[in-house]
């Protein structure tokens, strides 16, 4: 390993992107402690004093380009120490580069979470970013400090770009001209509204297409679970689209779109035609009744664990990080909330627009040849949110008709049982007051009939005192007529 650092210290201009690549484990370790959200924006890395005056006084104006030769001298010169692009030294040298772009950026709010960054494409608050990471109260941080929120003008899924409009004038819009994907191995930064960029790096594979990701629902079901009609439930994956949906476990899945389905393969095959992002339709048996329930499919390798250990090493992927038609690959050690930044050259000429943080080394962008055409898409307003979700939104419209026609009647025979419910709410008032009525008066009745049995039983213990004492009398009377002695 040793070999391999001392080895990238002597790069040169021309093998720069092998250089990157040896250190790249040096920068994802240093960067491991960000991997949190920042609720507040934050100048990083921080700069010594002495190397910040030095490196600003020989950067030069703003929009000059980085001096490469400082960059290789520092280099010779540091040999024996950690080299990492997160070095005061090599961040110092970009802020000349990237400060004609910086005050087109804006970080992006969802509540108090950074979600993205946005590009200002037009002084009247127009602004590009990527639309997987939106939340809901998205708002603005703008170079004042206020924040303003944001309404979302235009998604366009291909692209995976948004088009937000602020509620702020007199921004300042990127210059955005169609310009080539520099070369593998050109070095590039993504920018951000601080003063320095946020990461740096190097291209490390040209534009291509991405595939995507399967689409996932979130169930299991085992293979002999699935006999008779449709495919009974064992399993549903916490937070997947099935759980969200409420699909249950002991459900049993019918209809999946417009296929009736009696096996997983059945389900699978459906799947084939959807990607993820899309809603789909699905009938489930609970007991003996039929519920028609919406899912939202997400992409599969999101609940991969396995996958995601291994990739984020410090970092927050992006929620969508594939099925992109046309994107290039840096290894600059970006967050899924730096995403929507621009991406500029060593002229400082934007060159693409991060779209997202893929995996441990990998961040994509979409090159301008992709970016422009869809801005004009997006400001048409055939990609508004009304427009997309026309469909579903007719749907659920007729929906929420066919439970108005519903709860009207439903309403009227409430209102008539919770009528009925007071007479009869009435009735056993009325029937528990002569109840306490009876209860005090049999009360009263067991109390007397204790005091007559009182009574009778003096009386009947007196009778037979009396009786005892006659038959005493008559005793004596007798013995007294007979002369017999006591």
């Amino acid at each position: 390993m040793l070999l391999l650092i001392a080895w990238g210290f002597a790069f040169s201009l021309a093998d720069t992107n092998s250089a990157w690549a040896v250190l790249q484990e040096n920068q994802s370790a240093e960067q491991s402690s960000a991997a949190d959200k920042p609720a507040e924006s934050s100048e990083s890395p921080a700069q010594s004093g002495a190397n910040k005056e030095e490196n600003a006084s020989n950067a030069g104006k703003k929009g000059q380009p980085v001096d490469l030769d400082a960059l290789n001298a520092y280099a010779r010169k540091n040999t024996a120490r950690k080299f990492s692009r997160l070095a005061s030294e090599i961040v110092d040298l970009f802020p000349p580069v990237i400060g004609s772009v910086s005050p087109s950026t804006l970080r992006l709010y969802s509540g108090r979470n950074q979600v993205a960054i946005g590009t200002v494409i037009d002084s009247q608050g127009l602004v590009l970013t990527v639309a997987s990471e939106l939340g809901k109260d998205m708002t603005a941080r703008l170079p004042d400090g206020s924040s303003k929120p944001t309404q979302v003008l235009g998604i366009d899924k291909e692209t995976g770009l948004a088009l937000l409009k602020v509620e702020a004038e007199g921004l300042t819009p990127a210059n955005l001209s169609l310009l080539p994907v520099p070369e593998v191995g050109s070095w590039i930064a993504s920018v951000s509204p601080d003063r320095n960029p946020v990461a740096v790096g190097v291209v490390s594979v040209k534009e291509r297409k991405i595939t995507g990701s399967l689409a996932f629902i979130g169930i299991q079901s085992r293979q002999d679970s699935s006999s008779g009609r449709g495919v009974l439930i064992d399993v549903v994956t916490y937070e997947s689209p099935a759980y969200k949906a409420d699909i249950r476990v002991g459900d049993r899945i019918i209809q999946v779109g417009d296929k009736e389905v009696n096996s997983m393969l059945d389900i699978q095959q459906v799947l084939r035609d959807y990607s993820p992002g899309d809603n789909l339709d699905i009938v489930v048996l609970r007991g003996s009744k039929e519920i028609s329930l919406t899912v939202t499919l997400a992409p599969r390798d999101q609940f991969d664990q396995t996958i995601n250990s291994q990739d984020r090493m410090g970092s927050t992927l992006s929620k969508r990080r594939q099925g992109f038609q046309l994107a290039f690959q840096h290894d600059s050690f970006l967050q899924a909330y730096d995403c929507g930044s621009p991406l500029v050259d060593l002229d400082g000429r934007v060159v693409g627009i991060n779209i997202a943080r893929a995996g441990r080394v990998s961040s994509l962008a979409l090159p301008l040849s992709v970016v422009l055409p869809a801005i004009e898409k997006l400001k048409s307003g055939e990609l508004a949110p009304a427009v997309i979700n026309a469909k579903r939104i007719e749907q659920l419209s007729r929906e929420m008709e066919s439970l108005k026609t519903e709860v009207g009647p439903l309403a009227e025979q409430a209102n008539q049982e919770q009528q009925a419910l007071q007479k009869h709410q009435d009735k056993i008032e009325a029937l528990k007051s002569v109840y306490d009525d009876l209860v005090e008066k049999l009360k009263s009745l067991e109390s007397e009939k204790e005091r007559k049995e009182e009574q009778i039983d003096s009386l009947r213990k007196r009778m037979a005192e009396i009786e005892l004492r006659q038959k005493r009398i008559q005793e004596e009377i007798e013995l007294l007529r007979s002369g017999s002695p006591k």
